[in-house]
């Protein structure tokens, strides 16, 4: 039964083994997330579906990034780039980089699926709450 107080994480990553591994490690923090192995399929997914935010894997070529970022983003859904040496022309709400660090991806999901600050990752639930991350403004 679909849970509508969970977030929803649309996760998308060529890599079976790098998909699974983020998946576990969201679905750890209360997530519901949902893989694909190919953006276009990410597409579909995400235009049927409702989700809080999307994660993009590094593997895809750039060009297929660029575009599945700004029909995402132009629908209103944020994006998280994973990549070692993003471009500019990528827009989107967040990148990291490839080798991130766990805490930086569930901190940056929190920050970007729930922007009201409502999310707090389970195993800082109890204690006290962490410096706010402010973001950075948009062009246009």
């Amino acid at each position: 039964m679909f849970d509508h107080n969970a977030g929803r994480v649309l996760s998308a990553c060529p890599y079976e083994a790098e998909l699974s591994s983020r998946s576990s490690l969201l679905q750890g923090q209360g997530y519901q997330v949902v893989s694909c192995t190919d953006l276009y399929q990410a597409q579909v997914v995400a235009a049927s579906e409702p989700f809080n935010v999307a994660i993009v894997g590094h593997g895809f070529p750039l060009r297929e990034i660029v575009y599945f970022v700004q029909s995402l983003r132009g629908a209103g859904l944020p994006v998280i780039v994973l990549h070692d040496a993003p471009p500019q022309s990528i827009h989107a709400d967040a990148c990291l980089p490839v080798m991130h660090q766990v805490e930086q991806l569930i901190r940056v999901v929190g920050w970007l699926a729930w922007p009201n600050g409502s999310y707090v990752p389970r195993e800082r639930a109890a204690a006290r709450p962490g410096p706010r991350l402010v973001r950075k403004p948009q062009a246009g």
